[in-house]
């Protein structure tokens, strides 16, 4: 359906530069027409190029066409204007107007193809063995918006055989390396050697879903106060629509379809901005995790018989297991550092707008409880230390556990 529509577009464009030829036209329509003909044809030159490697979608042909739609609806919607207001002798011909009419339905049905794009058993990707696929190489951008990529398992019980690969940069092997070619870089040389830096190494080794994550982050910070900020908008536009009713004069309705349109959008993009943004901290985690044990296990076998007598197998154990993970948990909301101080000032200052100085309350018993929290954090902290000594000491060293620790906790 996508190759017969590309086919459909170019046989128009190429009509119409035909027919543009043999008309006495400015030069500006012959570029557009030779243009729009040029591009159709890339566009089916990757689109026969992706069907060939197994790919049912393309992002760079689904943003083209969406461009596409967003341009060709602004050029139909104001040649139809010109035509309601002047008529057909003084714009175009009825013929130019079937035509154009038949460009623009053709070019909305590839939008609407790129973004809902289809699946099907006669797509040489059904011959590619599906294993080698991952997870994200055949969705579209809306699925991938949206999430519905994660539909599996809704409706009956999810094995392992039916879960899809991982992107290749996910994979445990290419992790380790990644973070094992960042690390020996931060050791330096055999000539010129420096004392290494963890933080540094994972920052390079894994920065890209980290900037995603922050970038998103920004966006939902101030996003998620267009709600508030149209709401009084809207409360301001109902008083003067009611006045002006009263007035019995003509006030624009089009401000209050416009708020409505503002408050929906501005929601959404809040709500995907803040979705996508656990999602990329999430994948960013996941990476730290799955380095620092593959690193901790793999330099664990390379351990001579003398260094390995300093660790018992519960310490490395732990390492694996507890301290990644508190890393681990630690990268899932290190845009709070800086988002937090952010959305805490916006919030003020809206509330100061219109509360004044008695929002300073809230801000007083949020400081005063902040010595209470930090205490309470501290007992739990030296709580979970207590806990871990005495699981080693039943795991490992088949002890029973001491009294004065049980009842310190």
């Amino acid at each position: 359906m996508v190759k017969v529509t590309t086919v459909l577009l170019i046989v128009l464009a190429l009509a119409q530069l035909t027919y543009f030829l043999l008309s006495s036209l400015p030069p500006s329509f012959l570029t557009s027409a030779a243009t729009k003909l040029l591009a159709f044809l890339v566009c089916l030159r990757e689109l026969r190029y992706d069907r060939g490697h197994g790919k049912t979608f393309s992002t760079k042909l689904c943003v083209f066409w969406v461009l596409m739609a967003f341009s060709s609806l602004v050029q139909y919607y104001s040649m139809l204007l010109r035509i309601l207001n002047l008529g057909f002798p003084q714009v175009e011909t009825p013929e130019d107007l079937i035509m154009d009419t038949l460009y623009h339905a053709l070019v909305f049905s590839m939008c609407l193809l790129s973004v809902f794009h289809e699946i099907s058993i006669f797509h040489p990707s059904a011959l590619v063995d599906t294993k080698k696929q991952h997870v994200f190489q055949n969705i579209s951008i809306l699925s991938f918006l949206t999430f519905s990529w994660m539909d599996k398992g809704f409706r009956s019980t999810l094995h392992l055989d039916k879960l899809d690969s991982p992107p290749p940069h996910l994979l445990a092997v290419r992790v380790h390396a990644d973070f094992d070619r960042a690390w020996k870089k931060q050791k330096g040389t055999e000539d010129h050697p420096r004392m290494p830096s963890l933080v540094m190494a994972l920052v390079k080794a894994f920065w890209f879903h980290g900037l995603i994550a922050n970038i998103l982050e920004l966006v939902y910070s101030f996003t998620r106060f267009i709600p508030p900020l149209v709401l009084k908008w809207v409360s301001f536009f109902v008083g003067v629509l009611l006045l002006s009713y009263m007035a019995q004069s003509n006030m624009p309705t089009w401000r209050g379809h416009a708020y409505a349109v503002l408050l929906l959008i501005g929601s959404i993009i809040s709500g995907m901005a803040t979705q996508h943004e656990n999602f990329h901290s999430l994948l960013m985690s996941m990476q730290i995790k799955a380095a620092l044990i593959s690193t901790i296990y793999h330099k664990s076998l390379q351990l001579s018989s003398q260094s390995r007598s300093r660790y018992t197998m519960g310490e490395l154990v732990n390492l694996m297991s507890v301290d990644a993970a508190k890393i681990y948990n630690l990268s899932k909301y290190l845009v709070l550092l800086w988002s937090a101080p952010i959305r805490i000032v916006i919030s003020i200052t809206l509330l100061w707008q219109y509360l004044g100085p008695a929002c300073l309350a809230g801000v007083a018993i949020m400081v005063a409880m902040t010595p209470f929290s930090l205490v309470v954090a501290a007992c739990s902290r030296k709580i979970q230390v207590v806990l871990l000594v005495i699981s080693f000491e039943i795991s490992y060293k088949k002890i029973r556990p001491n009294p004065n620790k049980l009842a310190i906790i």
